[in-house]
């Protein structure tokens, strides 16, 4: 806490996200003036404990560094701000550009809420990965390696869901995509199987 030069004002501050956070009021106009501001400090700490890529604890730190090992379990508050970056990158970026889908795949990663049944959290990651394939197509061609993968993602998920018709409708779409490869040799061989989408416990 410091005062400012001019006697008239009460400033207090705290360094907090590689930034400087300060509360300022007119000095002597609010009785607890003081009190008000930690507790507003105290937001902001918690706000960096949470999403801080400063503090190598924070929750976003940890899912930036173990992401690619599995689902990770995130907070209500932060997934809901997850999404709105979603939001927010859709309507910067366009509907339709790849770093869309990026996102959306992203937030589909996300693990589920405790206790979710495997077909319930399909059902609520389906979606998402079926806007995501319709970006990737539009933009990268239903033959591109990343739209083929995503697809067969998609259609696992369906039927981890219990929608068997919806699964079936992703498989006919690789099927059209996914002519065998000729080797040098000019033999047919299969493509490969991709990871498996990960289900909750």
């Amino acid at each position: 806490m410091a005062a400012d030069a001019d006697i008239h004002s009460l400033v207090v501050g705290r360094e907090a996200m590689a930034c400087r956070f300060e509360i300022v009021f007119n000095a002597g106009e609010h009785p607890q003036d003081t009190e008000a501001a930690l507790a507003a400090l105290d937001l902001v700490d918690e706000v960096e404990s949470r999403i801080s890529i400063y503090r190598d604890m924070s929750e976003l730190s940890r899912l930036n560094a173990t992401a690619a090992t599995g689902w990770q379990p995130v907070s209500a508050d932060t997934f809901a701000l997850l999404e709105k970056a979603v939001a927010i990158r859709t309507r910067s970026g366009g509907a339709g550009h790849p770093r869309t889908a990026d996102a959306i795949e992203q937030l589909a990663d996300l693990p589920p809420g405790e206790g979710t049944e495997p077909a319930a959290a399909a059902r609520q990651l389906a979606p998402l990965l079926e806007q995501a394939v319709q970006i990737r197509t539009a933009a990268l061609g239903s033959n591109n390696p990343q739209t083929i993968l995503l697809t067969r993602r998609l259609a696992d998920a369906w039927r981890t869901a219990g929608d068997e018709e919806r699964a079936a409708a992703a498989e006919r779409q690789l099927a059209d995509r996914e002519p065998a490869a000729e080797t040098s040799a000019g033999h047919k061989t299969a493509a490969p199987e991709p990871p498996r989408a990960a289900t909750a416990d």
